[in-house]
């Protein structure tokens, strides 16, 4: 059983993988005529013909590749020219050669084996990884703590190189000592001394946890004790508190669908390989594996 976990997870991890692969052209027709019906965009000399229908999925193709919701007229024509070279590749004596060529032949197999197995897994698997939008809202409703904008603060700080004289700082500080003109005078963080040691608004989670176990429980005007850190000796005051909240739906719920999208696949595929192993004896030899 072991085994076989570990050849399940193998294979989701490949399917995967090959889900969000393509081969450079496979969109782009090789068909040298054009249909009644389909318009002919480009003519090469030797009677081939390049539709309107081939550069629309050249384009498409372009587009999904790129991130792009529309591409002007230069683009197309770049693409047409493209679809015109490859087609005077194929057009090469030469050609038919090299589609025997052994290794070529493997490739296109290895390919088509690939779409037939995405294509099968559409069938078998595409009902059941479907997210309805009230799963994603039932989701986000039952997970608040998943989705919290993390505590923040406005501070400013005094960095000294030792601690004795980070104490004595921090008396002048107690005693009322004016924070941003005791950062310009004795602060050796510079550019941030030269501005009254102003940090801006910092988020927890993200500062040296030196700072943060000093800062994350203070409040506004409160000053921290001194905090040795690999920079030196440290006094931060906290001017503002952005206290934790929740990210409205909207901005979380293409996520929120996406890990819902991956859980289903995960437990379809995982199902899906149970039925399949069944009956079936599967060795695997992880001695004759290197490392």
């Amino acid at each position: 059983m072991k085994h076989l976990a570990k050849l399940s997870a193998l294979v989701l991890g490949l399917l995967i993988t090959l889900a969000a692969q393509s081969l450079p052209g496979v969109l782009l027709s090789s068909s040298c005529m054009a249909s009644s019906e389909d318009s002919v965009v480009a003519k090469l000399g030797n009677g081939i013909q390049v539709t309107k229908s081939e550069l629309d999925r050249a384009v498409e193709e372009y587009q999904g590749k790129n991130g792009k919701d529309k591409i002007g007229k230069k683009e197309k024509i770049d693409l047409l020219e493209k679809l015109v070279h490859r087609h005077l590749i194929l057009g090469q004596e030469s050609i038919e050669a090299l589609r025997k060529d052994p290794r070529i032949v493997e490739k296109v197999r290895e390919y088509e084996d690939n779409l037939v197995i995405m294509k099968y897994l559409e069938n078998r698997l595409s009902d059941r990884i479907r997210v309805t939008d009230e799963e994603v809202a039932a989701f986000y409703e039952k997970n608040p703590d998943l989705f919290l904008d993390p505590r923040r603060v406005e501070a400013s700080n005094i960095l000294l190189r030792t601690r004795k004289e980070a104490e004595k700082i921090l008396v002048k500080v107690q005693q009322g000592g004016d924070f941003a003109q005791l950062a310009k005078d004795y602060s050796i963080d510079l550019p941030k001394a030269l501005d009254g040691g102003k940090m801006g608004v910092v988020e927890l989670g993200k500062l040296l946890p030196e700072i943060e176990n000093a800062i994350s429980k203070l409040q506004a005007g409160d000053v921290s004790n001194i905090v040795k850190t690999g920079y030196g000796y440290q006094i931060i005051k906290v001017h503002r508190v952005f206290p934790s909240k929740a990210k409205p739906f909207p901005e979380v719920k293409d996520k929120i669908r996406m890990m819902l999208v991956r859980e289903k696949q995960a437990k379809a595929y995982e199902d899906l390989f149970t039925q399949l192993q069944k009956g079936t004896h599967i060795v695997i030899f992880e001695d004759r594996i290197e490392d």
